[in-house]
């Protein structure tokens, strides 16, 4: 008496997608470590925000415009300069909190930036 229907006195198998294996499906925090990022369109997106390395050494706010898989390079658009034109740079050349763990990314991923604008003089030449 007392136990419902299927329910037997060795059952020790648990319910769900793992069969009673012990394996998990891979999805949750179980591991206690985050996914690793397989390529940049994993993690950043166009129109997503970051801080970017222009050519006087400095880092600006600026938006993504467009994702480039193969080197791979963002282009971006420096906040308040739109007018000087978008710019493709390496991953190197990036700090954002979602390109931390990326390989590659630039050092220091706090996502801050600077409030001076880029110069325009010393741009590099379209191309």
């Amino acid at each position: 008496k007392g136990k419902g229907k299927g329910d037997s006195k060795g059952d020790t198998k648990g319910k769900g997608k793992d069969n009673g294996k012990g394996k998990s499906a891979g999805k949750g925090k179980s591991s206690g470590e985050a996914p690793v990022a397989q390529t940049l369109f994993d993690v950043l997106e166009v129109g997503t925000f970051l801080t970017a390395l222009y050519a006087d050494g400095e880092w600006y706010k600026a938006q993504v415009v467009q994702l480039r898989s193969k080197a791979p390079e963002v282009k971006v658009r420096f906040i308040g300069y739109e007018d000087m034109g978008d710019f493709w740079l390496g991953v190197h050349m990036l700090k954002s909190k979602l390109l931390q763990g990326f390989p590659g990314a630039g050092s220091g991923n706090s996502g801050g930036g600077a409030a001076a604008p880029p110069p325009t003089t010393g741009l590099p030449e379209a191309g």
